[in-house]
């Protein structure tokens, strides 16, 4: 029997993004009205399998979606995207609900909203006929993850982890991945250090690589016993909204695509940088033309 391929299994959270446009932080008792509102479905993991489908790869996302209208456009914004949804719990428990304020300098602020102690079981996926070349693990369905961790260890596969903040499911994690991607402030809160450069020894010692993302400042990595740095792309920035998911997404699929280790953290500083040229954390990364783009400078 031909095994399915699917390129990159995403686990862990989805929500819905509401992204109001506004020129400066409100005050308080302040009132505003913003220049522009954007919605589309989010999640660290969720955007990650979002990319990975958009750059052309097969993608599966593992979470939870309520039975609800935010659901429902999220549900259908994947399925419209090619990512796979057969793996994805829903129930009466809400969605996840993000408000997001987007300013002209590209930063962003967010408010989420979810039901801090619902997480999804052990769950026993059949992965018989099924081929995966890497999991994606955002460290916000921590049995999930733990069942699934397993799994991959005992058969080999590749994993990595979006440490974007220290919590639960990110310190079970941390210990057992291939890959560690951890935003500045989980390497600083994580390690206890005072820099990146210091935070950046003292995570994922068994890891194959770690990544530490800066944003407009670029990122640091290590690899063995070599370390180095890589500024970020160049674009006009309208909302920094998924960029880091994005990254995700592109690193897990470069992966997978056997690029070699410079090439691949430009693929995916490209498709992180190219996601903040638009309000939203798809709409630039689901154009045709920015992909295209991407796809002939590293495809």
């Amino acid at each position: 029997m031909i095994k399915e391929n699917i390129d990159v299994f995403c686990v862990g959270q989805a929500s819905y993004d509401l992204t109001f446009r506004i020129n400066h932080q409100p005050m308080a008792d302040e009132k505003m009205t913003a220049a522009q509102m954007f919605q589309c479905g989010g999640g660290p993991a969720a955007n990650a399998a979002f990319t990975v489908a958009s750059l052309g790869g097969t993608s599966v996302f593992a979470g939870y979606l309520g039975n609800d209208y935010f659901g429902d456009l999220h549900f259908e914004e994947f399925k419209k995207a090619g990512v796979q949804t057969k793996f994805i719990t829903r129930n009466r428990i809400p969605t996840a609900l993000s408000v997001i304020f987007s300013k002209p300098d590209g930063n962003r602020s967010v408010v989420n909203y979810k039901d801090s102690n619902h997480f999804l079981k052990f769950k026993d996926f059949d992965f018989q006929n099924v081929k995966l070349g890497i999991f994606l693990f955002d460290g916000h369905e921590p049995e999930l993850s733990n069942y699934l961790i397993e799994h991959a260890k005992k058969y080999k596969i590749p994993s990595i982890l979006d440490a974007g903040s220290v919590h639960k499911g990110t310190s079970l994690l941390i210990d057992q991945v291939d890959y560690i991607i951890a935003s500045e402030k989980f390497a600083l809160e994580y390690s206890g250090k005072d820099s990146v450069e210091k935070a950046i020894i003292n995570i994922g010692d068994s890891a194959i690589a770690t990544v530490i993302t800066l944003g407009e400042k670029g990122l640091i990595w290590k690899k063995g016993t070599k370390q180095g740095m890589l500024d970020a792309r160049k674009v006009k920035v309208v909302d920094t909204t998924g960029a880091g998911d994005v990254f995700h997404g592109a690193f897990a699929l470069g992966i997978v695509r056997k690029m070699e280790w410079k090439t691949l953290l430009q693929f995916a500083n490209t498709a992180a940088a190219t996601c903040c040229t638009a309000v939203g954390g798809r709409s630039a990364i689901s154009d045709r033309k920015n992909i295209a783009k991407i796809l002939a400078e590293f495809g």
